[in-house]
């Protein structure tokens, strides 16, 4: 993305205006409007290559079912990301989280504001203990934010890639993945972090 269009999208956000809510089925087709993931490793979340709505309501569908939540970040009414919870462990106090943000607003400042105040929803509101997430140790930019936030590196590990394309030879041109059997891999770490 141009330094220009980067400077202009992050003149329109009020970042004092972020808010987190639970995600709501109006909000599904809201991702429409996010911008492209111009970089393959990411491609899994390229809301503009969803074929149809109904797509995007599979997605809401799987991401609300059982032992899973989704909350929206949002700034004044527009969807600027949403962080999600799988695992959920009441017993334990526990679950595993996942953030995305559009494309469109990368590196403004988004990610860390939102999860500040979802840290302290999930620990004083929602009274759990412990929050879990995993990485792929080449997405630099997530680490830093997590381990500046307190979470813990915990270990890493090679594991199956999310997302196996059809053609995903064109992945292997990245150094963090490689091929085993017909499956492709890659590095992924674990954080952690506790009341």
């Amino acid at each position: 993305m141009a330094l220009l269009n980067i400077v202009t999208m992050m003149s329109d956000i009020n970042l004092s205006n972020i808010y987190i809510e639970e995600f709501n089925k109006n909000d599904i087709l809201k991702l429409k409007t996010w911008g492209p993931h111009e970089d393959l490793r990411y491609i899994q979340y390229a809301f503009d290559k969803f074929p149809d709505d109904n797509a995007f309501d599979r997605w809401y569908k799987v991401k609300t079912k059982k032992n899973k939540r989704v909350f929206a970040i949002k700034e004044a009414d527009f969807l600027r990301g949403y962080i999600s919870l799988r695992n959920i462990n009441m017993f334990k106090r526990s679950s595993v989280m996942g953030i995305s943000i559009d494309p469109n607003y990368l590196s403004c400042g988004i990610g860390k504001i939102a999860l500040k105040k979802f840290l302290d929803m999930y620990f004083n509101e929602l009274n759990m203990r412990t929050l879990n997430l995993k990485v792929s140790t080449f997405n630099k930019r997530a680490i830093n934010l997590y381990t500046s936030l307190g979470f813990k590196h915990q270990k890493t590990r090679l594991e199956r890639f999310e997302n196996q394309m059809n053609n995903f030879d064109l992945l292997l041109h990245y150094d963090n993945f490689r091929q085993i059997g017909s499956a492709i891999y890659t590095e992924v770490s674990s954080y952690k972090i506790s009341r």
